[in-house]
């Protein structure tokens, strides 16, 4: 149209007086011309948009499941790593951890056992007072490792009480293992472990002065 509209100004202000074909000829290459400069422009637009969306995506890593079983004292007993499957966010990433660490403890012969975690929405989710559809087969499984125990809690823990998870989860596996299991506290847990057993020891205590 715009084409149409040049060569009627030509014809009326300049006397030009050009062939229809010529103004076809002229307007496929303006269209071209047109067509070019705006994939030129979308190009970089689609480029940045895949930037950021690729940034987003990988802003956050899931940390490898790592749990520590201790007595009711609060005595180490051991520690799990696992190589998790791939999650996709925060409470995949604790329900995946909580799952491994029921199996792993059931398989040790233990029956009766509190699992404390410090993300609340975990246990809002398992006591249904939070519903979320796409994490049902999580929680379903959970529940169903939980009617093995004979006595099981799920306990919520500030995360002051649980750095010492959260330090393992964070440290890699060994190459070429897709479980670990430590016998003996590993180097990088020994002064947190003890300063979590001296809280734990000093709340007690405080406990018994109120009784």
């Amino acid at each position: 149209m715009w084409r149409i509209w040049k060569s009627r100004n030509l014809l009326v202000y300049q006397k030009q007086n050009n062939s229809w074909r010529k103004d076809l000829k002229q307007a496929v290459m303006d269209a071209e011309e047109w067509t070019s400069i705006l994939n030129s422009e979308e190009q970089p637009r689609n480029q940045n948009l895949h930037m950021r969306n690729s940034e987003t995506h990988s802003h956050w890593t899931a940390p490898k499941p790592g749990w520590i079983i201790r007595d009711s004292q609060g005595f180490y007993l051991g520690a799990g790593q696992g190589l998790g499957r791939q999650v996709i966010n925060v409470l995949e990433a604790e329900l995946q951890a909580l799952l491994m660490a029921m199996q792993h403890t059931w398989s040790c012969g233990y029956r009766r056992i509190i699992f404390e975690g410090d993300n609340q929405m975990v246990f809002k989710l398992l006591t249904g007072k939070v519903q979320n559809f796409k994490l049902h087969n999580w929680i379903r499984d959970i529940k169903w490792w939980g009617e093995k125990f004979e006595s099981i809690e799920f306990q919520w823990a500030p995360q002051s009480c649980n750095k010492a998870a959260d330090r393992l989860a964070r440290e890699p596996l060994i190459p070429n293992n897709s479980f670990v299991f430590h016998f003996y506290v590993p180097y990088y847990l020994v002064q947190i472990l003890h300063e979590d057993h001296n809280t734990l020891y000093l709340q007690h205590a405080d406990v018994k002065k109120k009784k």
